[in-house]
Parts: C-alpha cells; structure tokens; sequence
C-alpha cells in the first residue's frame, strides 16, 4: 500500500458510514479522491454489522478496539472472502 492509499478513511456516524477511498495518479503523482460512499449501517450484534451498499454490501466483525486503532474482520458478501483491516486513527504516528 502506498502512503496515499493509507489516507483512505471510514466516518462512523450512529448508524451511517462514510467511506473515502484515496489513489495515486500514475501519471501526475498526485494523491486523489477515488470515490466517497455513504451507506447505512445494520447491526447484527455488538462487534459486528452490516454495510447496506446495493452493489457491494460487507460486513466488519470488530476484533480489538481501542480511542486510536480497531482491527477487524471485513467480510465481502459478494466475493464470500474474509480479511483483515487496521483502522488507524494517527497512521503515521509509529
């Protein structure tokens, strides 16, 4: 993963997520907005919900959370895969 990709984030909001996905343009170099999404959120239990996209819907079982860090499962209900990801809220930081 390149440092642009890493500035890729997720907005929790009660029952809404705001995904904001970064690239690096080939050609320029420079670090640019891929896509935004905002979805509503199902939750199934206290460590796991439901992304309600139309197209790609997934689900995040929490594994550890803590005030900077969550670490999860993210389950692609279209590929039926699973794998891990590290939301850091200071990436960078150490």
């Amino acid at each position: 993963m390149d440092d642009c990709y890493k500035t890729t984030y997720y907005e929790f909001d009660g029952d809404i997520i705001t995904e904001v996905w970064f690239y690096t343009d080939d050609t320029s170099g420079e670090c640019l907005t891929g896509f935004t999404e905002t979805n509503n959120i199902e939750w199934l239990s206290d460590t796991k919900f439901r992304i309600l996209d139309n197209d790609y819907p997934y689900e995040i079982i929490i594994k550890s959370i803590t005030e900077t860090k969550m670490t999860a499962d993210y389950y692609s209900i279209v590929n039926d895969e699973t794998s891990e990801m590290v939301l850091d809220k200071n990436p960078g930081d150490g």
